[in-house]
């Protein structure tokens, strides 16, 4: 053989060798999270290692002996930049460079990160930082959730000993280069705010400012007086001066002052250090090999779960499919996608496939027990619950409830599981039962207002009207306008109820159930109309006829059903997602709030443009 021909299949080996090793993927379990990762098991292991140290950080730095994690968490881990660039964020057309990014799903998390980045940690530490104070910490006001997260992201565990607190240069040089905002200003910025919802300085000033207030609240050992302060201005409505006066002995004016002196001396520059927690035995970790298909089923579904690329994931997910029918991600994937379009029975195939297959997957079992409450129409006689009633054969409240604990027995803090969990007793009048599993899942995930907007719905439906009105009205003062809406109507509908029971005593009172003796006489007047409760949809808006001025009517996809919703005054409809009401809207993803008044026919109560 010739030297250069030598040297050609020397080439084509090592191509070969390079095409083996970048098809190599490795998952790796560790007590919190799983990585799936390119970089070897090595690397896998090590990345999985560093996530279970600074999930153990955060119950360090907060004195928090159980740090839950309610929903699960895949960690994608790229060896490069390039790897990475396939599924990052869209911006103009082309990928945004990241050393890393947060996605959040309904049933599943994903942090992504190129290995080969310098700055991937401190973005990824951010954003984790955030899914932490939401999952075990109750409703904190903006500026103690961005700064918290930004305080957190620098964390650094290093041998015995945990590192946080540094100041970066992008931080140190927006508040050595801006005016800072008053601190009864920043104090009062909510997620509606513009300075939380426009890039540009004054968003840049308010993570800096807020970095450095929790800097000094950690410095100076005030983080009791700063919860005294939260709980004043957020659950007690004491105006923002006079709280933090009473929390703190001082104006807001005072600690402006002290905030800017403590800036410019010595303080903002000092590591805070405390011991790391104890490290986590090597048993506790596995990691195996994957095939590329497994692979392509895992990024297909980081993609699903991706504003950019959702629409293209289910051809990804249809692709595995079609090489293995049996794969249970794959299977799993769509099964959320075809629910989420409302296409029960194909949802139904292939979630009771992806059981099949991989009886051991938590989410699975989750998303099997979500399409079957989706697939259940629970008779409501005047707020009683009644029996269910399943649509197309597909959902009981047993099974529902059986997935449901499938789910939690594999994931004991899927906090979503037991939340489904809960519902399912509900259907089956375990009222007990359904309240400690609402319980448990609000433990788990305490600032989820839907969970709270349910747990309402549940005291609604057993006449526990005070539970029901306190826990609606935490909700219209919670930060999801949506479900705020929703949950003033309700309140509403709770007046007019105990009007009714007012001027017609007793007369409010539930059909019987069918265990009942149907030999009971029922002497008892008929309930009084009851008020046209508000219904929560979401769907696809076809189009907007705005003929009849000043109103509209809305076609909109539900489920595959068409529906028409009535629009009394476009000029004064409750909008989110968009500031103007336009009869040009079609193919648009809404979620609607509103009044039935026939078969497929609602008045719309708010709109949002998604």
């Amino acid at each position: 053989m010739s030297r250069s021909l030598r040297a050609i299949g020397l080439l084509l080996l090592l191509l070969t060798v390079q095409r083996a090793s970048a098809e190599q993927w490795t998952e790796v379990h560790s007590p919190h999270f799983t990585v799936i990762t390119d970089a070897g098991e090595k690397t896998g292991r090590e990345v999985a290692l560093r996530f279970e140290q600074v999930h153990d950080a955060f119950g360090a730095i907060v004195e928090k002996l159980q740090v839950n994690s309610p929903i699960p968490l895949t960690i994608i881990a790229f060896r490069n930049s390039k790897e990475i660039a396939a599924h990052s964020p869209i911006y103009k057309g082309k990928p945004v460079t990241l050393g890393g990014f947060f996605l959040s799903g309904g049933d599943r998390d994903f942090i992504v990160v190129d290995l080969s980045a310098q700055d991937a940690w401190h973005a990824v530490y951010h954003e984790y930082g955030h899914l932490l104070i939401h999952s075990n910490l109750p409703p904190v006001p903006t500026w103690f959730d961005e700064g918290y997260a930004e305080y957190f992201a620098t964390l650094r565990v290093e041998k015995k000993d945990l590192y946080f607190g540094e100041m970066t240069d992008s931080v140190a040089y927006v508040l050595r280069q801006f005016r800072w905002m008053p601190s009864a200003h920043l104090f009062s910025i909510g997620p509606g705010s513009p300075e939380y919802n426009e890039n540009g300085d004054h968003r840049s000033l308010l993570y800096a400012q807020s970095w450095l207030v929790v800097h000094y609240l950690m410095d100076k050992k005030k983080m009791a007086e700063a919860g005294k302060f939260m709980d004043l201005v957020q659950n007690q409505h004491v105006a923002i001066p006079a709280a933090f006066q009473t929390a703190f002995g001082m104006t807001t004016e005072q600690f402006d002052k002290q905030l800017e002196a403590y800036f410019r001396g010595p303080d903002t520059m000092r590591y805070h250090h405390q011991p790391a927690p104890p490290g986590i035995a090597e048993g506790a970790y596995t990691a195996k090999p994957i095939s590329m298909l497994d692979a392509d089923a895992a990024l297909a579904d980081l993609d699903f779960h991706s504003r950019d690329y959702h629409e293209k994931s289910i051809g990804e997910f249809q692709a595995v499919l079609q090489k293995n029918p049996d794969n249970a991600t794959a299977n799993r994937g769509l099964a959320y996608a075809e629910l989420l379009a409302g296409q029960t029975d194909a949802s139904l195939q292939h979630i009771q496939k992806a059981v099949a297959v991989d009886p051991n997957d938590a989410q699975s079992h989750y998303i099997y027990a979500l399409l079957l409450g989706r697939s259940v129409l629970v008779v409501t006689n005047y707020g009683k619950p009644g029996a269910p009633v399943a649509i197309n054969g597909a959902g009981s409240a047993e099974t529902m409830r059986a997935q449901a604990q499938a789910a939690i027995a594999i994931d004991p803090e899927f906090a979503d599981a037991y939340e489904l969990l809960a519902r399912a007793q509900s259907m089956e009048g375990d009222n007990p039962a359904a309240l400690a599993a609402f319980d448990k899942a609000i433990i788990l995930n305490p600032q989820n207002e839907i969970y709270r907007m349910n747990l309402a719905n549940y005291y609604l439906g057993v006449h526990d009207w005070d539970s029901a009105k306190k826990i609606f009205t935490s909700v219209v003062e919670g930060s999801n306008p949506s479900l705020a809406n929703a949950a003033r109507a309700q309140l509403e509908n709770i007046d007019h109820i105990r009007e009714n029971e007012k001027t017609n005593p007793g007369g409010f009172v539930a059909t019987r159930q069918p265990f009942e003796d149907s030999k009971e006489p029922d002497e008892a007047p008929p309930p009084p109309a009851h008020p046209v409760p508000v219904h929560y949809v979401k769907g696809k808006l076809l189009r907007v006829d705005c003929t009849a001025e000043p109103g509209a009517r809305l076609t909109v996809d539900i489920a595959g059903k068409t529906w028409t919703f009535s629009v009394a005054d476009r000029a004064h409809t409750v909008l989110l997602g968009e500031d103007k009401f336009s009869c040009d809207w079609h193919d648009r993803k809404v979620a609607i709030n509103y009044r039935e008044h026939g078969d497929n026919q609602g008045d719309i109560v708010s709109l949002e443009l998604q």
